[in-house]
């Protein structure tokens, strides 16, 4: 509202970036599409390959360090009996645990639906617990997972995060913290993504995910591709919505997440 009550109309589009220069809104170029759909995959496989890991698991419980690996492997089975109840029969022989799911899937408490199989390891280095889980044509809500991602904690809750997930046309390498909180956690990191030769990565700043969401509802990833470079901010809308905002230098727009799986942008 301008003096004399006069009101100074902005395209509805256009957002100004508080006093600097304006952001200029547009649509997406097809290489900031294939960018975006690249970096969509292969966050949402480490997405759900966590939110599977915090279904069964649970990220904000504490995890007793003076333990042996076998007793802790005891007591992380306790735990997923309980999460997967009615959906998935478990084991658990020495320090492995070994969680199966029907071939037709099954919704887990969390809401998250999976099929398939995995097995968790544990092991004790020194002050930490090394918790590796392998995954071979897993597939959460939709979504096909392949690799191993190891959880290295000195009590839980906070993890240092290694992955090396195969998608269907890339290979990702992941080093990543996550920090849990009840029905969620936080990704901050980056992963490095190998596809045809060309690689491409995508930093993860304080992403948040709900367990048994499509997509994040808060934080950020900054993606870099041999063509491309551009930042997608995700919203609370983002979780089942999959709009996020995209800036790319002076341009700002909106757009919508590919769907994947059983997850379709609403």
């Amino acid at each position: 509202m301008l003096r004399g009550g006069l009101v100074l109309a902005l395209p509805g589009a256009v957002a100004l970036a508080g006093c600097g220069a304006a952001k200029v809104p547009r649509e997406p170029t097809a290489e900031e599409r294939e960018g975006i759909a690249h970096a969509t995959a292969s966050l949402t496989a480490l997405g759900q390959g966590l939110a599977l890991g915090d279904s069964l698991f649970h990220f904000d419980a504490a995890i007793d360090a003076s333990k042996t690996s076998e007793q802790i492997a005891a007591s992380l089975h306790g735990i997923a009996e309980v999460s997967v109840a009615g959906c998935a029969t478990t084991s658990v022989i020495g320090s492995a645990l070994s969680i199966d799911f029907p071939a037709a899937g099954c919704a887990l408490k969390t809401g998250l639906r999976v099929s398939g199989s995995t097995v968790l390891e544990v092991a004790k280095a020194g002050p930490v617990i090394d918790m590796t889980t392998g995954f071979t044509k897993l597939v959460a809500d939709g979504k096909e997972l392949n690799g191993v991602v190891w959880y290295c904690t000195p009590a839980g809750t906070n993890f240092t995060v290694p992955a090396n997930l195969v998608l269907d046309d890339s290979k990702d390498t992941i080093t990543a913290t996550v920090a849990g909180a009840k029905g969620s956690f936080t990704i901050q990191g980056h992963t490095t993504s190998l596809r045809d030769a060309a690689t491409s990565t995508y930093e993860y700043d304080h992403v948040v995910w709900r367990t048994g969401d499509c997509y994040p509802n808060a934080g950020s990833l900054t993606l870099h591709t041999p063509s491309v470079g551009l930042t997608l901010t995700f919203f609370a809308a983002t979780a089942t919505s999959g709009r996020v905002a995209v800036s790319q230098g002076a341009f700002l727009y909106e757009t919508t997440l590919p769907a994947y799986g059983t997850c379709a942008p609403k």
